[in-house]
């Protein structure tokens, strides 16, 4: 009768167990909706997998890539990624969590700073300027009002990377006057040459982010002269400093209109 019992009681603890596990797996999702991690959006659909307590590998679905600027500002490009949470001292806690959305780090025994990195190199405040997840379905276009309410600006780090994209777009719309046509636009933004009135501002957006771009009328091809004017904006925006120290100005490259971040670790835009 005995062993009866304690057969019973070993079944039920390993009952409780597997409940257990079972439940730690529905508060930790492996597919990922509507999420991040810490302040990067991940794309719906994203695997999440947990490594230990302190480690999770990241998969984009197919089409989304992960951008990354290296310390000699090169590009590396991957769809994978591991995110790993570290105590600054002692050997035990700093553990990955999962709440209402966000992917993050717990001190849980942890006595010094618990902190994120990607990849053992990209700490939160690299997120803004070194780390960026583009959608390579989405080509540059026009925006719709939709899209400018719900994207978010290009930042910096996006820009100095898009050059070819940026470079084709303006042989697209001028020719072989692009590099003539690109330069006044900048140059116009920096109040450089006068009298140049024939510049415009468009909605845009590519790989899943919007901004404003500067068309330059005098050189459009003739057979787009008429569709940027019917669907132009005000240049007037304003760049805010959200973190870090003083920059984040406003500035102009290849016709993007975005915020220059300086030594500003958090370098928002609006469209006034």
């Amino acid at each position: 009768m005995m062993k009866k019992l304690l057969l019973l009681v070993i079944i039920l603890i390993s009952a409780s167990c597997l409940d257990n596990e079972k439940i730690k797996d529905e508060i930790f999702p492996n597919i990922a909706t509507k999420a991040k991690i810490e302040d990067l959006d991940l794309p719906n659909g994203s695997i999440i997998k947990k490594i230990g307590n302190s480690k999770i590998k990241i998969t984009l679905p197919k089409g989304y890539e992960i951008w990354r600027v290296n310390k000699d500002h090169k590009l590396q490009i991957t769809s994978e990624a591991y995110y790993t949470c570290e105590c600054s001292s002692g050997t035990n806690g700093c553990n990955v969590f999962y709440v209402k959305g966000v992917y993050g780090c717990s001190h849980s025994k942890c006595t010094g700073s618990c902190i994120g990195t990607f990849n053992n190199s990209f700490t939160h405040e690299d997120l803004y300027k070194k780390l960026f997840i583009v959608n390579k379905n989405a080509k540059l276009e026009v925006a719709t009002e939709r899209d400018f309410e719900n994207l978010k600006y290009i930042p910096e780090g996006l820009v100095l990377n898009m050059r070819k994209e940026l470079r084709d777009f303006a042989i697209d719309l001028y020719g072989d006057n692009f590099l003539t046509s690109v330069k006044q636009v900048d140059r116009s933004f920096r109040d450089v040459l006068e009298n140049i009135n024939d510049i415009v501002y468009v909605k845009m957006k590519i790989y899943g982010y919007k901004f404003i771009y500067g068309v330059n009328i005098n050189y459009l091809n003739s057979d787009l002269i008429r569709a940027y004017p019917s669907i132009t904006v005000s240049k007037d925006y304003s760049c805010r400093c959200e973190s870090g120290k003083t920059g984040c100005q406003p500035f102009s490259d290849w016709g993007v209109q975005y915020c220059k971040a300086k030594d500003c670790t958090k370098c928002s835009m609006n469209l006034n």
